[in-house]
């Protein structure tokens, strides 16, 4: 049920959101968005960026052929946005890696290591 503030075109797109009056609660309703996200693989993107760093393919015609937007094969040619989302990891990858030889060893010997047997060791 579309509620009567809301407008045909923005009630077909999925654009809008509104609150509906439950008692002294408002209720708030989300519809769908029709924008789609990252439908491509890394090995795609990666293969759109050699052909365009390599002048074989502009960034236009990439992005048509991998289905990838232009701005992001761009980003990736000119190194833009590159750092990597999150927090930093608080081991490096060597300790990361010497942990699981450890545990697997002991799982080998049947004898299960605990989270505080890890911080002990």
């Amino acid at each position: 049920m579309k509620p009567r503030n809301v407008s045909d075109q923005c009630y077909k797109q999925g654009l809008c959101t509104w609150g509906v009056n439950i008692g002294h609660r408002q209720l708030w309703t989300k519809l769908k968005r029709n924008r789609e996200y990252k439908n491509y693989s890394q090995e795609m993107l990666e293969l759109a960026v050699e052909l365009v760093q390599n002048d074989k393919l502009s960034a236009r015609a990439a992005a048509r052929q991998f289905s990838i937007p232009k701005q992001t094969i761009l980003n990736k040619v000119h190194n833009k946005h590159n750092k990597s989302v999150g927090c930093p990891p608080r081991l490096p990858a060597e300790e990361e890696a010497k942990i699981v030889k450890v545990l697997i060893a002991a799982a080998n010997f049947g004898c299960s290591l605990t989270k505080l047997d890890l911080l002990v060791k």
